[in-house]
């Protein structure tokens, strides 16, 4: 009988960030961070939605002392300097100090707002990503862009603050297709998500695209 062997998974560094993907990498979180962020204190930051599906199993893979989870209402409109305010008073009434590493689990607005706690808390404290959503793992979680929006605009009061790690479980796309989008499409969402970045790189280059696909734009 041959011996299975194991199969680490796919790791890409960039920017001083390691970046994960492989199935299963959510009962993990707990063993990696401990590796790239190591902290005294752990704070996972996740919506309600998210929480009920990953919260437990997250909590679950730390040893020792049980990480502070921290929820917040779904969705973009709760990605305020309202919001980022209310996280910060609770980690500062847990007692937390800069011996604290910060989690941010789901989605683009999680990412985006547990980043900007990550950036600001204690003049800054390591952040790692755990995404979610297809669009999160390919780009929100990636190059440290962090945020709040303002009745301004999107995004205007934030930072740039590299994560320690991407941690991204593509099981967790399994859950994010049924609420991932807010909007119906005959492509359904994982495909949806897909298509957005096509989209995005289709109108920055639309030369090629004009080339290749006789399209025009």
């Amino acid at each position: 009988m041959v011996a299975r062997r194991e199969r680490a998974p796919a790791a890409l560094r960039l920017l001083d960030c390691d970046i994960l993907v492989e199935p299963g990498l959510l009962g993990s979180v707990g063993a990696i961070a401990a590796r790239v962020a190591p902290a005294h204190r752990y704070v996972i930051v996740t919506d309600d939605t998210v929480a009920g599906h990953y919260g437990a199993r997250v909590v679950d893979s730390f040893t020792g002392a049980q990480p502070l989870l921290l929820r917040i209402p779904p969705g973009e409109s709760h990605k305020t300097r309202l919001t980022w305010a209310s996280l910060t008073d609770e980690m500062l009434d847990a007692g937390c100090g800069r011996d604290t590493t910060v989690i941010a689990l789901g989605g683009g607005v999680v990412g985006d707002l547990a980043g900007f706690v990550a950036a600001t808390f204690m003049r800054g404290i390591p952040v790692v990503q755990v995404p979610t959503t297809l669009l999160a793992m390919i780009d929100a979680s990636i190059g440290g862009k962090t945020g709040v929006d303002t009745p301004a605009g999107k995004n205007l009061v934030g930072a740039f603050h590299q994560p320690s790690a991407v941690i991204a479980d593509p099981h967790a796309l399994r859950v994010s297709a049924g609420f991932g989008v807010s909007w119906s499409s005959p492509l359904g969402p994982i495909k949806l998500d897909l298509a957005l970045p096509v989209k995005r790189e289709a109108f920055d280059k639309k030369q090629i695209f004009r080339i290749g696909f006789g399209t025009r734009f």
